[in-house]
C-alpha cells in the first residue's frame, strides 16, 4: 500500500483545537471523547448537585427547558417552569426547588443565566457532547462507539491475516481476489479513522448466505454505533417519509432496485445519499427540508443488477461474492461468534492501518461492475424496442412526474402507438425525461435511435403528419 496522500496539516488532531469546538474531518481521538459536560456555571449548587447525579437541564433555543435524568436517559422538552420544578424535586429528592424566581427575599435557586442555550445537532467531528458552535452552544447527539472509543494498547494485531474470522468473511465477500479485499479495508479504515466520506459506495451482490448481513450487522455495525447504523430495505427508501436519513454514519441499502425501471426522482435521491453533503427529504409532521449526510453506503444484494452504472460513474466499487457460508462448510453462528472475538482488535487495527487516502475517494473497477455498466448502456435498445413493440408500460414514468405536460407526453405516445407512429417531438421530450437528459436535441437524440435502427428512424424515415413530423412504427408481429 501507498504512503497515506493525506497532508499532516490536513489532520486536525484533538490536541491541537479545543475539544469542545466543532472540526474539521480528520483524525480525531474519540476515546477523549466528554459526554454530560453541560453545566457552565460549577458555583451553582443544585445544578453541582443535578450534574452529581447524572441528571443535565438545559434550555432550547425557543426557552423551553429540557431535561434528563441520565447521560443516556431520554430527553425531555419541559414547557413552563411548573414541570420542570416538579421533576427537578422529585428527581434530586429536594422539598423546594426556586427557578427563574425567588420568594420572600430568597433568590432562584436556577436563573436563566445559570443555563446554556443549546442548539440540537448532529455532528461526528466534536469531541464532546456539547460544543461551540458558528452560533453559539450546541448539541451532538452523536456519541462514538465503544470501539471508537478505545484506548490504545502496548500489543495489536497489525495484519489482516492475524483475524482468522473476519479475513475469512472479507476474503468471500470478494471471492478471493487479494487487491478487492485490501480497497474494502482502506475504505473501512478511512472512514473509521475520520468519519469523512469517501464519495464511493460498495456494492457487493452475490448468493444468499454469502455473509452479507454478517459483515453489516457484526463488523460495520458495532464498529460505528447501532445508533448510526440503518438497514434500508426497498419500502423505506421508496416512501414518502424518511425519518432513516439523517444523523446516520452507514446506510445498508439492501435488495433495494434502483434501475432504469425506477421512478426518475428514486435514481436521483440515490445519487445525492451518496455524493452530495446534504438531501432534501420529508420527515413525517415536520417540514421537507435538507438534511446533512455523513454515512457511507453499502449495497448488498442477491440482483444481477440492482443498480444504474454508466462508464463515466466514479461513485461505485461492485464486488462479486463467492459461494454460500454453507458450501464452504461454515455456519453463521460460528462466524459471528469469531468475529466479536476479534472486532476490538480490528477496530484498532482499523485505527493504524496506513490508508491510502489518494485510493479512498476512487473506486476500483471490477468485472461484476461492468457487467452493470454494460446493462445500463443498453437502456437505449431497450428505449427503441418499447418503441418498436409498442410498449407503452415502459413510458408509465411519464405518469409519475409532478409536470403535466410530462404526463401529456404519455397520452400522446400512447394515443400514437394505437395509430402507428410516435411524434418526434414526443419521442425527444421521452428521451430527455427518462434518461434525464434535458439538453438532448432532436438532431442527437435521432442520432442515436439511428444506430441501434436506422429503418425506422433513419432521417428520411421522418415524415409530415397532422401538421408535425412522426416516425411511422412497422406493423406488430401477428398484425397488419
Amino acid at each position: 500500500m501507498k504512503e497515506p496522500k493525506l497532508k499532516k496539516d490536513m489532520l486536525v488532531k484533538s490536541a491541537q483545537k479545543n475539544k469542545y469546538e466543532e472540526q474539521e474531518p480528520g483524525s480525531i481521538d474519540y476515546s477523549q471523547f466528554e459526554a454530560n459536560n453541560w453545566l457552565e456555571r460549577k458555583t451553582n449548587k443544585v445544578l453541582n448537585l443535578l450534574k452529581e447525579k447524572g441528571g443535565a437541564l438545559w434550555l432550547s433555543p425557543s426557552g423551553n427547558m429540557i431535561y434528563r435524568k441520565h447521560v443516556d436517559g431520554e430527553i425531555y422538552e419541559l414547557a413552563g417552569v411548573d414541570k420542570a420544578k416538579a421533576a427537578l424535586e422529585s428527581f434530586m429528592k429536594e422539598d423546594e426547588i426556586l427557578i427563574f424566581k425567588g420568594q420572600r427575599g430568597i433568590p432562584a435557586d436556577i436563573r436563566p443565566v445559570d443555563l446554556r442555550n443549546v442548539e440540537e445537532r448532529f455532528t461526528p467531528f466534536v469531541n464532546a457532547e456539547f460544543y461551540n458552535g458558528d452560533y453559539g452552544v450546541c448539541r451532538t447527539s452523536f456519541r462514538p462507539s465503544p470501539y471508537l472509543m478505545l484506548k490504545d494498547r502496548k500489543t495489536k494485531r497489525t495484519d489482516i491475516q492475524d483475524f482468522d474470522w473476519i479475513q475469512l468473511l472479507i476474503g468471500n465477500l470478494v471471492n478471493g481476489n487479494n487487491d478487492y479485499a485490501q480497497w474494502m479495508i482502506n475504505w473501512l479504515a478511512g472512514f473509521f479513522q475520520t468519519l469523512k466520506r469517501s464519495g464511493v459506495s460498495l456494492v457487493i451482490k452475490g448468493v444468499q448466505g454469502s455473509g452479507k448481513g454478517i459483515f453489516f450487522k457484526h463488523i460495520i455495525t458495532p464498529l460505528f454505533g447501532d445508533k448510526y447504523c440503518v438497514m434500508v430495505d426497498q419500502n423505506r427508501i421508496e416512501s414518502q417519509f424518511m425519518p432513516w436519513v439523517p444523523g446516520m454514519l452507514f446506510y445498508n441499502l439492501n435488495e433495494i432496485a434502483v434501475d432504469a425501471k425506477s421512478r426518475k426522482n428514486l435514481r436521483n435521491f440515490l445519487k445525492h445519499l451518496v455524493t452530495e453533503e446534504s438531501v432534501f427529504v420529508e420527515l413525517k409532521h415536520k417540514d421537507a427540508r435538507d438534511i446533512d449526510l455523513f454515512g457511507h453506503i453499502l449495497i448488498t444484494t442477491n440482483d444481477h443488477l440492482p443498480i444504474e452504472i454508466e462508464h463515466s460513474d466514479r461513485r461505485f466499487t461492485v464486488f462479486q461474492t463467492g459461494p454460500s457460508l454453507a458450501d464452504l462448510n461454515l455456519k453463521g453462528e460460528d462466524m459471528v461468534a469469531g468475529i466479536a472475538k476479534e472486532l476490538e482488535d480490528f477496530a484498532l487495527f482499523l485505527r493504524h492501518y496506513p490508508v491510502d487516502w489518494a485510493q479512498y475517494g476512487k473506486c476500483i473497477d471490477s468485472p461484476a461492475k461492468a457487467a452493470i455498466v454494460e446493462n445500463t448502456n443498453s437502456k437505449l435498445e431497450n428505449f427503441v424496442n418499447a418503441i418498436l413493440t409498442r410498449d407503452v408500460t415502459y413510458f408509465e414514468v411519464l405518469l409519475e412526474s409532478e409536470r403535466v405536460e410530462d404526463r401529456h407526453v404519455y397520452d400522446d405516445i400512447s394515443d400514437g402507438f394505437d395509430k402507428g407512429f410516435i411524434a418526434q417531438p414526443r419521442l425527444v421530450a421521452a428521451y430527455r425525461i427518462i434518461f434525464d437528459k434535458s439538453g438532448a436535441t432532436a438532431q442527437s437524440v435521432g442520432k442515436q435511435l439511428r444506430l441501434i435502427n436506422p429503418e425506422v428512424f433513419g432521417a428520411d424515415k421522418l415524415v409530415k403528419y397532422g401538421g408535425g413530423k412522426v416516425f411511422h412504427l412497422p406493423p406488430l408481429r401477428g398484425k397488419k
